[in-house]
């Protein structure tokens, strides 16, 4: 890589946008996370895990360097509440695929913590305060955590633009 790559890495997109100077796509607008995937703002808490497997990366041109922001493409903005104490994890891994009650941890650190996060209906960006150092080969696993402190029943869940990588297994796990 020369100099600094710096790439957005989305979260559920049309069309997955990565911004590395050039713009690499991945996937299509096919589907939907469905609502409260990773947002839900009834909920005090939630941890989701997405997967971005590295040949899907690498065939959509993308090298290997730093990425320092997520990007969520928000197709239904329903929740009134912001979601408070937000994380964004990052780590890398061989498997696959993640599936709910999977026994094996995958070990991911925090790139980006927001005190408050109000989404708006359309793009919303999420700089990391570190840069995540992909090295081109691993799968990349990407944690979204938030605590709201209490639940709120009256509020609702945002639903997200995704994609299916067009396997029989899902792509993210609720943990």
């Amino acid at each position: 890589v020369t100099g600094v790559q710096t790439c957005a890495l989305p979260i559920w997109s049309a069309a997955y946008t990565v911004v590395t100077n050039p713009t690499y796509n991945l996937g299509s607008t096919t589907d939907g996370t469905g609502a409260g995937q990773p947002f839900d703002a009834k909920l005090q808490y939630k941890k989701t895990q997405f997967l971005y497997k590295a040949s899907e990366l690498t065939a959509a041109g993308m090298k290997a360097g730093s990425i320092s922001s997520i990007q969520f493409l928000f197709a239904f903005k329903n929740s009134t509440r912001p979601y408070k104490n937000l994380q964004v994890k990052l780590g890398t891994t061989t498997v696959n695929y993640l599936v709910d009650g999977m026994v094996n941890v995958i070990a991911t650190s925090t790139y980006g913590t927001i005190a408050s996060f109000s989404p708006v209906l359309g793009w919303n960006t999420l700089p990391f305060s570190t840069p995540f150092n992909w090295d081109g080969v691993s799968n990349i696993v990407v944690e979204i955590c938030y605590d709201n402190g209490s639940a709120a029943s009256g509020d609702r869940a945002d639903i997200l633009t995704g994609y299916s990588d067009g396997g029989s297994l899902d792509r993210k796990r609720h943990v």
